[in-house]
């Protein structure tokens, strides 16, 4: 059976049953080869209650988006089976348990999706049951084992990755799970009229430059080869895992984390790093920018650089802390008092938050403001194999000599702990010309970014010259890897785009957007959040009225939904 690549894989079952790990494990192996390979979490922020999903894609090439339609499906539980094939390609694999048609209801079902053309592969669970090995709390042992298998995963190879991951639990959760893993691998083979399902093919490929990392961990890098060295949060999800994997790296390379008592004193502690001359950052989610407005602010008028990660989670209030949206935009722009400066930066892809980290620290030390970069959940747990970035070739900022901070003039700046407003010195005044004058500079210094920084807005154009397009599409964040490869789709349908992919989300890309519409005045921007905030934002400063593709239900919009809502909204047929 051959399957086009990206091979993906879903492993769907209730929290607490080991998804998440197996997604790990898989994924490792897969890619063992030299394969490039991406993992996409969904799982409730209660331990052991809600569903839990992860997406393994393999391929021989570089994988757009970890987010897409499924070649399998590897049901854990009954409750999980009713949406099985939900995002389940056509004439597509479900592997489940036989026991489940004991139930007369779920008997039915997967006589309909028989009926549907899908693959069904029934896997007597009470086969496994033998001493040593419990199914009932070893199911995604089991599967993977299973797994291996049916699409041919060497498992020798699944069992080092498996044992090695487990042993901080002891010998005997090891040992046990092994037995598991080899019993089931070993069983399924030989159930009369099974067979194995795929050789997943691969080039040979050096896998000595390639890394796999989540987004939270990229990041974490980057900031410490920008120079950062402090780094303070209270701990909040899905940011929490920034702090975990910070202590463990800058203190090598001679830096601080420090675990505040809240996100107030997160960022005041960073506040005065930087007063100190230190680099710093913090990390939080929505809840915690909320509670940041005022130093943010504060940093804003001493000038100071900082940056402020907000991994968005669904919202308002607490929300649904583990699921993907990109609601805090708004906040990060506008939220505060008074008119104040910062700059808001958002990565495109795991990889590029290597990249666009780099990019937000320096951003504050060249323009003297906070910089707050906008990840989410969907992107700060999935993983990507990526080529180890050649650090040397990533250009860190300089800071200026002297006690204060060179202005774009040549006037030396020195430190001022004030947050009064004050004289081109630091001297706090009440004089109306000076107010006048300094808000006025504030300002322009940062109008220039766009300008002086292109390598912030990502083009995806068919030509280097101009071309009349059907239409123009523009994304962020995480949700620009789905548009990327919606638009690869849509072109094959024979439709002419341009598309837009600005990391720098505020000051507002007006150059870009002005020489997007040349191609089209008929824009369109996906994003996951209800209001379509960015929409808003570009209609304020740019004279345009894009139309909203908008989800809010805390899973990413997938490329085909993508592609159908685009071509009905550019009227075409």
């Amino acid at each position: 059976m051959n399957y086009p690549v990206p091979f993906r894989i879903k492993f769907s079952g209730e929290a607490g049953e080991g998804i998440l790990t197996i997604g790990d494990i898989l994924l490792e192996a897969m890619v063992r080869d030299g394969s490039f390979g991406t993992l996409y979490k969904s799982f409730p922020s209660s331990v052991r209650s809600g569903q839990s999903q992860v997406i393994v894609s393999v391929s021989e090439e570089k994988i757009i988006t970890p987010v897409d339609l499924v070649d399998a499906v590897y049901v854990i539980n009954n409750s999980s089976l009713s949406t099985a094939a939900n995002d389940l390609k056509p004439g597509g694999i479900i592997i489940f348990d036989s026991e489940f048609k004991k139930i007369s209801s779920i008997d039915r079902y997967i006589n309909q999706l028989k009926a549907g053309g899908f693959k069904l592969y029934e896997i007597p669970y009470t086969l496994f049951n033998r001493e040593g090995v419990n199914i009932e709390t070893m199911k995604s042992t089991i599967a993977l084992g299973v797994v291996s298998w049916i699409f041919s995963i060497p498992v020798r190879v699944v069992e080092n990755i498996l044992c090695r991951k487990l042993q901080p639990k002891g010998d005997a959760v090891v040992q046990s799970n092994r037995a598991a893993l080899l019993n089931a691998y070993d069983l399924i083979s030989k159930i009369p009229g099974n067979s194995q399902v795929i050789t997943v093919r691969h080039k040979p490929q050096s896998i000595k430059k390639r890394i796999i990392l989540d987004g939270n961990e990229a990041l974490s890098i980057a900031a410490v080869h920008a120079g950062c060295t402090f780094f303070s949060c209270y701990p909040i999800t899905p940011a929490t895992s920034i702090g975990e994997f910070l202590s463990r790296i800058l203190p090598q390379s001679g830096g601080i984390v420090y675990q505040a008592e809240d996100e107030i004193a997160a960022l005041g502690a960073v506040s005065g790093a930087a007063f100190s001359g230190c680099r710093a950052m913090t990390a939080t989610s929505g809840p915690g920018l909320s509670l940041m407005q005022e130093f943010i602010s504060y940093l804003s008028m001493t000038e100071l650089p900082a940056v402020i990660v907000d991994v968005q989670r669904l919202g308002p209030s607490t929300g649904m802390p583990t699921k993907f949206g990109q609601d805090d935009l708004l906040a990060a722009v506008f939220g505060g008092h008074g008119e104040d400066q910062r700059i808001v930066v958002s990565p495109l892809s795991v990889e590029d938050s290597i990249y666009t980290t780099v990019a937000a620290f320096n951003l504050a030390e060249k323009y003297r403001c906070p910089v707050i970069l906008l990840s989410d959940s969907a992107m700060a747990l999935s993983k990507d194999t990526i080529s180890y970035p050649d650090f040397s070739q990533i250009r860190v900022q300089k800071r200026g000599e002297g006690e204060g901070y060179a202005s774009e003039n040549g006037y030396e700046i020195p430190y001022r702990v004030t947050g009064l407003e004050h004289t081109i010195d630091n001297v706090p005044t009440e004089d109306v010309q000076v107010r006048a004058e300094q808000i006025q500079r504030r300002f322009e210094k940062i109008s220039l970014v766009e300008e002086e920084n292109e390598a912030l807005v990502h083009w995806d154009l068919e030509s280097h010259h101009p071309y009349k397009a059907d239409f123009a599409v523009i994304s962020w964040g995480f949700t620009a890897s789905v548009v990327m490869e919606a638009v690869r789709r849509i072109r094959e349908m024979g439709y002419s785009v341009a598309a837009c992919y600005p990391k720098l989300l505020y000051p507002v890309c007006k150059n870009a957007i002005e020489r997007l519409i040349l191609y089209s005045s008929r824009i369109i921007i996906p994003e996951a959040n209800f209001m379509g905030q960015y929409s808003s934002i570009l209609r304020m400063y740019v004279n345009i009225t894009p139309v909203s593709i908008r989800t809010s239900d805390g899973e990413p919009l997938l490329p085909d939904e993508i592609v159908k809502q685009v071509v009905e909204l550019a009227g075409c047929r």
